[in-house]
């Protein structure tokens, strides 16, 4: 039988799953109260998948997505592509940088860092430091394990693809070598089911 994993990597499996358990405030809420984008603004979309964040971002606002899977990357075009002034980038973040350096007004991590070991993250750290202007924004949204959370969060974490679900705190740990400005703030009401998310935000 094939795995959750192995499921959601496809595209389509991927968006009616976002659809059933994530539903529309988890990528409004980040984007409205926690990227702020203006127009004439350029957001750098880390790990973009399928290009969610787009239908949250309104018109005047540049978009940049990059991620590592072509399929998403095609899926995100085909969705989005027609769009003014957004583009998807097939990358990985190991290697050449994917965009050019202090091109963007804010670089958006929504779920990427709980897919990446300690040692992956700082090269994703740099890539936003990098892409950044001075004063740029960087936000980032995961799942984090928090003492006392509801149990079916503790379970949907587990089977989560990405491994690395971490304690709140240790995301800031990791985010202030790079970004020492980062804060952290922890959400629970952006699911349709009980879960915990920490938020970083950090001005470079």
């Amino acid at each position: 039988m094939p795995s959750l994993t192995s499921i959601l990597s496809v595209p389509a499996a991927y968006r009616l799953f976002r659809e059933v358990v994530v539903g529309p405030g988890y990528g409004a809420s980040f984007v409205a109260e926690y990227l702020k984008p203006s127009p004439g603004e350029h957001v750098l979309d880390l790990g973009c998948g399928t290009g969610d964040l787009v239908q949250d971002i309104s018109d005047g606002v540049r978009y940049t997505g990059v991620d590592f899977s072509a399929d998403y990357i095609r899926a995100a075009q085909a969705r989005h592509g027609s769009r003014p002034e957004t583009e998807f980038i097939l990358a990985d973040v190991n290697g050449p940088p994917p965009v050019s350096a202090g091109r963007f007004d804010i670089a958006a991590g929504a779920g990427i860092l709980h897919h990446l070991s300690d040692a992956e993250i700082p090269a994703v750290l740099d890539l936003a430091w990098n892409a950044l202007r001075p004063g740029g924004r960087f936000a980032t949204i995961d799942p984090c394990y928090r003492e006392g959370q509801p149990w079916i969060a503790t379970m949907l974490m587990r089977g989560d693809r990405g491994k690395f679900v971490r304690p709140p705190e240790r995301y800031r740990e990791l985010a202030i070598r790079r970004f020492p400005s980062a804060s952290l703030t922890i959400r629970t009401d952006l699911l349709r089911v009980p879960y915990s998310h920490a938020i970083l935000l950090a001005v470079k």
